[in-house]
């Protein structure tokens, strides 16, 4: 098995929470991203979480990682190793702190069985059509 398939296989593994903090320690700093501001509109568009950003995170995260891992790795036990000595390495800065408090805010926010999604009258239109 490839380095790119014991990554994938480590990646899947995480939940969004955790998948979130990879994406921004290896991540950060990268061209046309303002992450904050799309953990902001989470607030307005939840569906994306599951519609694209898991995806694009994975994807991201998986890009950098197949970079930073040295040399042809045996096992999914010597990737998850690399791994764990990168993120020793790696802090979180203060911009990404608040990421992950107001990330936190939504999933809270998200999981609350007081707070309904309202949807808009052409989301509702496009529910309804059959294909």
């Amino acid at each position: 098995m490839k380095n790119r398939e014991f990554i994938k296989q480590h990646l899947s593994k995480l939940n969004i929470q955790e998948l979130l903090r990879y994406r921004l320690l290896f991540c950060s700093g990268e061209a046309n991203e303002d992450l904050e501001l799309d953990i902001c509109d989470l607030f307005k568009y939840p569906m994306r979480l599951e519609i694209s950003y898991f995806d694009n995170w994975q994807k991201d995260v998986l890009k950098v990682l197949f970079r930073h891992l040295e040399g042809e790795c045996g096992s999914s036990c010597e990737v998850d190793e690399k791994i764990a000595n990168l993120l020793s390495n790696r802090g979180f800065s203060e911009k990404d702190n608040r990421i992950l408090r107001l990330f936190e805010c939504f999933m809270t926010s998200l999981q609350s069985n007081n707070v309904v999604l309202l949807y808009s009258s052409l989301h509702r239109r496009l529910d309804s059509l059959t294909f």
